[in-house]
């Protein structure tokens, strides 16, 4: 009876263990993706405005930068925490926003790609907002 004890004590330890160990993975991909290590496909990296005469100014407001690991507006931006898709022309992030105030906020923001991967669409509940690709 008592090797029945310790057998039964050892495999709700191994089983605890396998837990914990699993729990512990879970744990550190998840936290990889919250300090901002999700990446966003290549595609959609780079500058974008509401037009391609904009992309000699430097104070336009339309701008859209988009890094591996970052997202950036005119006055907002931040680390890209979770990165979900269809394919190669369609993509939403979640990202930790922090504006020009310092207020931080989650956005999270579909966006698409145009066959040629010149044309990015914004989609969101307000509609859509094209932007294109700075050379």
């Amino acid at each position: 009876l008592i090797n029945e004890y310790v057998t039964l004590a050892f495999k709700i330890k191994e089983q605890t263990m396998r837990k914990m160990i699993f729990t512990l993975v879970l744990g550190v991909a998840g936290l990889a993706q919250a300090q901002g290590k999700a990446e966003v496909p290549g595609g959609f990296v780079g500058t974008w405005k509401a037009s391609l005469q904009y992309c000699r100014s430097h104070d336009d407001d339309s701008i859209l930068k988009i890094t591996r690991r970052e997202l950036h507006y005119f006055e907002a931006g931040g680390a890209v925490v979770k990165v979900s898709g269809k394919g190669p022309h369609d993509t939403t992030l979640q990202v930790r926003m922090q504006d020009e105030t310092g207020a931080a906020y989650p956005l999270s923001v579909r966006l698409s790609l145009s066959a040629d991967g010149k044309r990015l669409t914004e989609h969101t509940a307000m509609g859509d907002t094209v932007r294109y690709r700075c050379p």
